[in-house]
């Protein structure tokens, strides 16, 4: 939202639309025509063009009064046995935990599915599961504790449009600004990791 707010404030002239869908459907709709760019994850399918934005951590979500939230890492077969708060299918984050449990040949116990990241939060904060967020997503909330799997679990984040396709002055604008945004927001998180503020 606020890189959204700050293009706005750059070009108050461009009218944007946006909003949120799985993967799955966003591909599928800039393919057919119906939208023009969108925020992907993970493989890039035939069809489309795109520029890699970021990599993210995946990682677990527990209320702050949870028994793991002391831990900073736990191991994936660990949180997977946890009842679960998850995405709907069709969304890759779901597509990611699915994959991960069918390696472990564990069957998840499900306490809630939903379309929400909002919805998602308030379940983990209402104590009824864990769920598995980008870290972006889930870091700035005092109520919820983030841990890191182990294995880590890394998601590659894409900005798309349709191959072959001349993107319109504003979507190019729109593309550019991106790109410069999330490559300052990288450098500065990369230099407070290794330079901690006080």
């Amino acid at each position: 939202p606020k890189i959204i707010a700050t293009f706005k404030e750059e070009f108050p002239a461009l009218d944007m639309s946006i909003s949120g869908d799985s993967a799955w459907n966003i591909q599928r709709k800039i393919i057919a025509g119906d939208i023009d760019i969108g925020i992907i994850s993970g493989a890039i399918p035939a069809g489309l063009d795109s520029h890699h934005l970021l990599r993210d951590e995946v990682v677990a979500c527990v209320h702050r009064y949870h028994p793991l939230a002391v831990k900073r890492c736990a191991p994936v077969r660990d949180l997977l046995n946890i009842p679960l708060v998850l995405f709907k299918k069709g969304y890759y984050l779901r597509t990611v935990v699915d994959n991960l449990a069918a390696q472990e040949g564990i069957e998840p116990t499900i306490m809630a599915e939903t379309n929400l990241s909002s919805l998602v939060k308030g379940l983990v904060k209402e104590e009824l599961g864990l769920a598995f967020l980008l870290k972006m997503a889930a870091c700035n909330d005092p109520d919820i504790i983030t841990l890191s799997c182990d294995p880590p679990v890394l998601l590659d984040l894409s900005i798309a449009w349709k191959k072959d396709a001349t993107l319109s002055p504003a979507n190019r604008a729109f593309v550019n600004f991106l790109v410069k945004e999330v490559d300052e927001y990288y450098m500065l998180t990369q230099a407070a990791s290794t330079f901690p503020l006080p």
